[in-house]
């Protein structure tokens, strides 16, 4: 069972979350109720965050490292269309000056992330946000 720090919740429904795989989040739309389409309905696509890719691996600040500094990093990655527009932390890793460089090195990592635009049912791009945890452990 992975700790509740590993979780992704939205909704009230979690899913696990690792940096190591792919992380797919869905978007909420909107319904229309009582209009009826005589078209096919197209699919909807998710909007996805590749958290696997090279550049998206955060590297240990050596200060950090040297003051063995630990913690996990909550991010908020607010996503338009196929860019990433911003990265907040949600959550230090901790309260010294190591922890947020902890937190600066994940945030600046998950803004190189490449993004897979996700579209409603009409075509047009979504907008999202995805919440994830970068989790520092010294072995």
């Amino acid at each position: 069972m992975l700790p509740k720090n590993r979780l992704l919740c939205m909704l009230g429904m979690c899913v696990p979350l690792a940096l190591s795989a792919q992380s797919v989040v869905e978007p909420i739309s909107a319904s229309s109720a009582g209009a009826v389409d005589p078209t096919p309905a197209r699919q909807r696509q998710p909007t996805r965050l590749n958290a696997d890719a090279p550049q998206c691996r955060a590297k240990y600040p050596l200060a950090a490292l040297s003051n063995r500094a630990e913690g996990a990093t909550r991010l908020r990655i607010i996503v338009s269309g196929d860019k990433i527009d911003a990265v907040e932390v949600v959550k230090s890793s901790g309260p010294t000056r190591y922890h947020k460089l902890l937190d600066r090195a994940a945030a600046e990592a998950m803004a190189r992330c490449p993004v897979i635009s996700g579209f409603d049912t009409d075509g047009k791009p979504t907008n999202t946000q995805i919440e994830l945890v970068q989790t520092w452990r010294i072995r």
